[in-house]
Order: C-alpha cells, then structure tokens, then sequence
C-alpha cells in the first residue's frame, strides 16, 4: 500500500518527507490570512511555492494538494491551470463538494487530476462524482462512509467508471487500520 505524507507547504518539509522514503506528499499550499482568503495572492503563492517543492524534490515525486474547499470557482480554474505543467499527483476539494455544477465546471477547464469524498457518505454521496467523470479520485474514509462495506462498494462503483480510489486515511489508529484494510481489499 502507497502512503503520502502530510506535510507543510515548504520545501524543507516535502524534501523531508522524500527523506523519509516516501514518493508522495500533500499540502494545503493555499495561503490564508487570517481567516480570509485573498484571491489572487492566495492563487500565485500557491502556485509559486507548488513550483519551488517540484523543482526540490524533482519529477518522480508526487505531490498532492489539498484545496480543503476554500477556492470559489474562479480561484480553482485559474489554481488548476497554473499548476498543469507541474504535474501535481491531485488536486483535492478544489471546490465546495456539494455544487456538482461548480466542479463540472473545474474538470472542463483543466487537465489537473481532481479528487474529493472526505466529506461525502455512503455510496450515494459518490454516484454523480463517478457517473458524471467530475473527478479522477474517490477519497472515502471508511469511518465516515458506512464502514468497509460500503467503501468497497465505492471503489467498485468508481472502478466501473474508470476513476481511482485513494481511501482518505484520518489521523486515528482506528481510521488509519479501517482505510489501510479498505486499500489492501
């Protein structure tokens, strides 16, 4: 089973990680001032830290984003396009999950492989994602999607159409074991 490293947004933390032995890492790299997100500083320090860490760590290491929702719709395109050449492994919750239009909108615009489901529960929360193609991972955490069962049901669901599955493991012995035998199922 691959693991990530969630880590800082700097350079210093990522080359750390890689380090550590792992090929993947993910951060948030959106800045936010106190509680507000200014857009068109938060878009460029994002994208310029995103390319300070892919020039460190170089091409074969992945690096995952974490948008955590906080883009409107604008930000993630301009984000999403920015950040193409760079070759980010995903970026996730690039947009509110519950505006399907919204990420419709995002996966039209940009050739950056997109991923969210958190947040989502029960195979239900997953069907328009995997029918409509709105992203290329599934994220279920298997301690908040109806447990194992359903988060294979998921998987199997996301498999018939094409998409990938990376179980979102949370920072707890019991959901890290549920979505390390999700990964191994």
């Amino acid at each position: 089973i691959r693991l990530y490293k969630d880590v800082g947004s700097t350079v210093e933390a990522f080359e750390q990680a890689k380090q550590e032995g792992y090929t993947a890492a993910k951060s948030g790299f959106i800045t936010v001032d106190k509680n507000l997100v200014r857009p068109a500083y938060a878009v460029r320090e994002a994208a310029r830290k995103l390319e300070a860490v892919r020039k460190a760590v170089g091409d074969d290491f992945d690096i995952a984003i974490d948008a955590h929702g906080q883009l409107t719709t604008v930000m993630a395109v301009d984000f999403c396009t920015r950040i193409e050449e760079l070759r980010p492994l995903f970026v996730e919750e690039a947009t509110q999950l519950e505006d399907l239009g919204e990420l419709a909108l995002l996966r039209s615009k940009t050739k950056v492989p997109l991923a969210t489901g958190e947040r989502s529960f029960t195979k239900y929360g997953f069907a328009e994602y995997c029918s409509r193609h709105l992203v290329d991972i599934i994220q279920p955490d298997a301690t908040k999607c109806g447990g194992l069962t359903e988060a294979r049901r998921i998987g199997w669901m996301a498999q018939d159409h094409g998409i990938l599955m990376v179980s979102h493991g949370w920072n707890t012995a019991v959901g890290v074991a549920a979505d390390l035998a999700l990964s191994a199922a």
